[in-house]
């Protein structure tokens, strides 16, 4: 059995041979600010609205990831023809960024559990519907949000 080798390509548009892409990295557009949607929560009548303490530890956070992913961004550009020794140096600043991103990820994770320590044992008395919730959202075959 005899099988064509155009049969097999994939490349069904045609083929630049113009030189115009020779050499060249297509990346993608970086999002505008504009382009990024803030996600909102659905307004739901039984679920109160966040307070402003943790309004403001969510802004605070996004605001950290941001400058976070900007110097990020920017250590790797010049990262970007560098010589070995500045690219060294690049490498310990960026692994020194990722450790302080997440020891504070580490102290946030601490203070929320610390938060929700004191949150149960202020509502000691309602435990019992605390746990039903819980047990509720946890169980993937409830017909929670349905």
């Amino acid at each position: 059995m005899t099988v064509l080798p155009v049969l097999a390509q994939t490349n069904v548009g045609p083929t630049v041979t113009d030189g115009s892409r020779v050499g060249k990295v297509v990346m993608p557009d970086t999002p505008l600010a504009s382009d990024i949607v803030p996600l909102a929560r659905p307004k739901v009548p039984e679920r109160q609205d966040l307070s402003p303490e943790v309004q403001d530890k969510i802004q605070k956070f996004k605001r950290d990831a941001q400058a976070y992913l900007d110097r990020q961004q920017a250590l790797k550009k010049q990262l970007q023809g560098a010589n070995d020794q500045e690219r060294a140096r690049i490498r310990e600043q960026l692994e020194a960024l990722r450790l302080k991103w997440l020891e504070r990820s580490r102290e946030l994770r601490e203070e929320f559990r610390d938060r929700a320590a004191e949150l149960r044992e202020k509502l000691r008395d309602h435990a019992p519907v605390i746990d039903s919730a819980r047990d509720t959202a946890r169980d993937p075959h409830s017909n929670r949000g349905r």
